[in-house]
């Protein structure tokens, strides 16, 4: 699966990172990984997983699960410390 536009790259080392679909059977399920080719993707040991869902689920709760799971991964503790200074 192709690298998503609107994902943040690694929160440790700064470098890309990519979205995978795995699947176990009749369950799958999206994780972010650091791709670990070269000097500008991630190398870090650090993945993040999406909820699961089966067989026949629909193209909208499989864009759904992957749309959560990246803005889980973009969020940042910096992210909350400037919404609180702006309050």
């Amino acid at each position: 699966m192709p690298m998503f536009r609107g994902i943040k790259n690694c929160p440790f080392c700064g470098k890309k990172v990519c979205v995978a679909r795995m699947s176990d059977g009749n369950e799958h399920w999206f994780y972010i990984h650091g791709v670990r080719r070269d000097d500008k993707h991630c190398q870090c040991r650090v993945f993040m997983e999406s909820e699961k869902f089966r067989d026949g689920a629909s193209e909208a709760e499989i864009a759904a699960i992957r749309t959560a799971l990246i803005r889980k991964w973009n969020r940042r503790e910096s992210d909350k410390e400037d919404v609180e200074k702006s309050n």
